[in-house]
């Protein structure tokens, strides 16, 4: 026998939403996507047909549930061995209240038994993005060149870049200079300049090193986290080779964010 679709109005979802989350926001210009959130770095994104003909096919009149990224939208998908999914999908049937209802209870219970796995991922990805658009928004008329804003709306939507999309954002930034051949040798060997944006990035993870290291009692990484680096990082300066390796090792000891500067 098939199943008998139903209308749903916006105030009807939205009570019913209520009920469950009364923290919600519905995403401007769309029917019926909304956005709960969960915790500072991941959200419920609901996305369904409302007030649609009740005469479509199953397929393709649907709820789809997933756990985003907060910062990004990304999907974050299923946390490896987890028996929580972290989607679902229900149908607009006369009897969705209680179908969507278990829904929405097993992504909370997703999140919950993976609480730490979602939040690191969304909270990686939502500071890949800044990063990425930081640097974007950095170059003199960006919006001029249609390869930095495809690149830009290619992150915000949630999506890495890649390496070739990468290595033109930086020839923007930092385009090459036509030197005479007499002071080739002497640009050379001139200290690179940090871009504000970047020097930004890297001062916001000396300060998260500072306090993890401070939390674990670390004083050689608490000496190294707020002593020469930081000044040069300060005056503009880019880490050397042996200082951008060490804070990449002490970042990912203490499970922060390596900013793409300190990878260059």
């Amino acid at each position: 026998m098939a199943a008998t679709y139903v209308k749903i109005s916006r105030r009807q979802f939205e009570d019913w939403l209520f009920d469950l989350c009364p923290v919600f926001e519905r995403i401007d210009d769309t029917a019926g996507i909304y956005i709960c959130p969960l915790s500072s770095y991941v959200a419920i994104k609901i996305s369904s047909s409302l007030e649609r003909s009740n005469k479509m096919a199953r397929d393709a009149d649907a709820c789809h549930m997933t756990l985003i990224s907060r910062g990004t939208s990304q999907v974050l998908g299923n946390a490896p061995g987890s028996n929580h999914p972290g989607h679902r999908n229900c149908h607009r049937t006369k009897d969705w209240k209680d179908n969507w209802r278990g829904a929405l209870k097993s992504m909370f219970a997703a999140f919950k038994a993976n609480r730490e796995y979602y939040n690191a991922l969304g909270k990686k990805t939502q500071e890949y993005a800044q990063e990425w658009v930081a640097r974007i928004e950095g170059i003199r008329n960006y919006t001029n060149f249609k390869i930095l804003r495809d690149c830009r709306q290619h992150v915000l939507q949630g999506h890495s870049l890649t390496s070739s999309q990468e290595e033109t954002i930086w020839k923007f930034a930092h385009p090459p200079r036509k030197v005479k051949a007499a002071t080739v040798e002497r640009v050379r060997v001139r200290t690179k300049a940090l871009t504000i944006r970047d020097r930004n990035a890297l001062i916001c993870a000396l300060d998260k090193l500072e306090a993890a290291a401070t939390t674990a009692k670390d004083s050689w990484t608490i000496k190294f986290a707020s002593g020469f680096l930081r000044a040069r990082i300060q005056k503009g300066k880019i880490p050397t080779e042996r200082q951008a390796k060490l804070l990449r090792e002490k970042l990912r000891q203490y499970n922060i964010y390596v900013p793409s500067v300190a990878t260059a």
